[in-house]
């Protein structure tokens, strides 16, 4: 088996596996937000099949109780306690917040891509990398403040919460999670680089490949951070 077969087996494995994780929450298997939905499908574009276990594991909650679903016995009023994801332990909410900052990331990294798609005749060559490091990381705010805010102020805390304090929490528990990521990322990138850029220029589904492998970097540096950080008080699981 060559190498481009085993990275054509893993990006499609990561589509399959994403669609299938959307579809299984959209069969009455109900998240406790749309952010949560978010971050399990775009960690199974990534994460392939170690993504699609992850989300069956913990992730997946049970099936919502209706009138015409004969096979299942929860009466509607014990509905609500039925639910996955509000029995998370601690360590699945640390890898769940984990999770969530690769979200961030891959979506970001995405804008970026289109961003630069426009700018490449503008820009010189030498300044592409540097544009790509900087425009991700600001759109990876961005997109974390947005989240912050729809997470937390369209909950509970509406009446009280604001776009500022929203941009403090990020920059509070977000900042170090995702400089982390794009960290480990780029620097696995950087060393491929070295080593085997003829491969990836010769092979896109490579690219995509170790791209993966990359995300995979982010996840295991940021999830180290998190816990450091989670240990000292400075961020909070979702």
């Amino acid at each position: 088996m060559t190498l481009e077969s085993v990275s054509e087996f893993f990006v499609l494995s990561g589509f399959l596996c994403a669609i299938t994780i959307f579809f299984d929450i959209t069969n009455n298997r109900a998240q406790q937000n749309n952010l949560i939905v978010f971050i399990w499908i775009i960690t199974g574009f990534w994460g392939s099949w170690i993504a699609l276990y992850s989300y069956f594991k913990i992730g997946r909650s049970e099936k919502k109780y209706t009138e015409t679903d004969e096979e299942n016995t929860y009466p509607p009023h014990l509905e609500s306690l039925f639910i996955r994801p509000n029995k998370r332990t601690f360590s699945e909410k640390i890898f769940l917040s984990t999770l969530y900052c690769g979200s961030v990331f891959l979506l970001s990294l995405a804008l970026t891509q289109f961003i630069l798609s426009f700018l490449s005749g503008l820009l010189f060559n030498d300044l592409i990398d540097y544009a790509q490091w900087a425009i991700t990381y600001m759109i990876a705010l961005i997109i974390a403040i947005a989240f912050r805010y729809d997470y937390v102020a369209f909950g509970q805390e509406i009446a009280r919460y604001t776009l500022k304090k929203a941009i403090t929490k990020t920059f509070k528990s977000d900042l170090i999670s995702l400089t982390a990521w794009q960290t480990a990322f780029n620097g696995y990138l950087f060393f491929i680089s070295l080593k085997t850029q003829r491969l990836t220029d010769d092979h896109p589904w490579n690219f995509w490949f170790i791209i993966q492998i990359a995300m995979f970097c982010g996840f295991i540096l940021t999830l180290l951070t998190n816990v450091i950080m989670l240990k000292f008080g400075l961020k909070k699981t979702l």
